[in-house]
């Protein structure tokens, strides 16, 4: 069974993409509230 590297792009690229979108959510709400 092969495991999954974290934070690899290649091997799970519905993770990230997750990750970066929720990222980018809570900057743009930082940014805008503060």
């Amino acid at each position: 069974m092969d495991f999954i590297q974290p934070a690899s792009p290649q091997q799970n690229a519905y993770i990230e993409r997750y990750y970066r979108t929720v990222r980018l959510s809570l900057c743009w709400k930082a940014l805008l509230f503060n």
